[in-house]
């Protein structure tokens, strides 16, 4: 009977500790559009694998449109996909945006995101991205273009339409 016992405990402790163990919660979809074939992308992942900021591009004739805003997201290969908002603008404009992203992320541990263009690997790149306690990584990807980041409740895009035209996503 000891020995039942001890079987019986064994095999709770192994079931506990396999279902404790996170899953890797990154996944890509890739999507034909009418002109290329997989330009537009369904992303889900942790909102804490992505990064945010506010570039300044020194571009004198552009006066003060002269920030962009990047997105950095790390996926289970431990490799960076760089994301753009592909319109300069001011700094304010860029925060904002930024601020609205971030509010997102804050909401839920894990995010859908619609991005554009074609996913391909950029062998010159030599950026690296650190993102805090999870460790510095190489961005490996050429940017995509930022379409909507979604929770299950809320959805925010930099143009309503775009929310509507990626498949699994609706206004909320």
């Amino acid at each position: 009977m000891p020995n039942l016992k001890n079987r019986i405990l064994t095999l709770v402790f192994i079931f506990l500790l396999f279902s404790c163990k996170s899953k890797d919660v990154f996944e890509i979809n890739s999507f034909d559009t009418q002109s290329y074939r997989n330009e537009l992308h369904t992303l889900t992942v942790p909102s804490s694998h992505i990064r945010q900021e506010c570039l300044f591009l020194n571009a004198e004739a552009e006066n003060k449109w002269r920030h962009q805003y990047m997105m950095y997201i790390l996926n289970n290969d431990n490799e960076v996909i760089p994301v753009m908002y592909s319109i300069n603008q001011e700094k304010s404009v860029c925060l904002e945006h930024l601020n609205k992203v971030e509010k997102i992320l804050r909401k839920s541990s894990t995010v859908k995101m619609c991005l554009r263009d074609a996913l391909r690997k950029d062998s010159t790149s030599s950026e690296v991205q650190d993102f805090g306690s999870l460790g510095k990584y190489p961005v490996i990807f050429e940017s995509l273009t930022f379409d909507s980041i979604c929770t299950s409740k809320e959805c925010y895009s930099v143009n309503d339409m775009w929310t509507e035209t990626c498949p699994g996503f609706k206004k909320h």
